[in-house]
């Protein structure tokens, strides 16, 4: 395995915070365009921010199997924000399916009888996982109107608390355990250096997976 990450371009995200942020940590990036980019063992960043129906349209035409690829290729995948979000099977935000990589869907936070939309701000997580205990009570970035409610309730490492309910802050494929597929909802690129640690153990562990 190479040094260098492939970040996903949705044509919606802002790369370069991310770019910048892993850079920092000693890591190569190349934005991918096409499922034909990516290679055996390959760690993919699926950035956030947009909007999850337009991020699928604009996807479609380069990454129709991406599911079967990523199966194939035994890709590690990183998703952020809305980049979580599309890892799981549908989102109401579009009524769009997504990449079905971990089984559930994406609901808008009034589900969960949250008035105040969208979340925006410094949220405390708390992790539901031995591997990420040492960030635990840690405060991290969100912004975000729409959130994961997995099919497997063992696929949530993570929550935050917002108007007295626990909402999905980072999943993974793998029951209770950092898998191939992991996602937070928050942005570790913009919550300072807990999030840049956060973000290089994510990584660090998907290099050894």
């Amino acid at each position: 395995m190479t040094n260098t990450l492939k970040i996903l371009n949705t044509n919606l995200s802002n790369l370069q915070s991310i770019k910048y942020a892993v850079e920092n940590l000693g890591y190569n990036t190349k934005s991918v365009s096409n499922v034909e980019n990516f290679h055996s063992e390959d760690i993919v960043i699926i950035p956030g921010v947009g909007h999850y129906g337009q991020a699928m349209e604009n996807l479609k035409p380069n990454f129709v199997d991406f599911k079967e690829i990523a199966e194939e290729k035994n890709l590690k995948i990183l998703g952020i924000c809305l980049g979580m979000q599309l890892l799981f099977s549908f989102s109401e935000e579009g009524n769009k399916n997504g990449l079905d990589l971990i089984p559930g869907s994406v609901k808008k936070l009034d589900k969960y009888g949250i008035d105040k939309i969208p979340n925006i701000g410094w949220r405390k997580v708390s992790f539901e996982n031995n591997e990420l205990e040492q960030f635990a009570g840690e405060y991290f970035y969100f912004v975000h109107s729409y959130s994961a409610f997995p099919k497997i309730k063992e696929n949530i490492l993570g929550t935050t608390k917002l108007e007295g309910n626990e909402v999905t802050a980072i999943v993974s494929s793998d029951n209770n355990k950092i898998g191939r597929y992991v996602g937070c909802q928050f942005h570790p690129e913009k919550s300072g250096n807990v999030g840049l640690s956060f973000l290089e153990y994510i990584l660090n562990k998907l290099h050894n997976i």
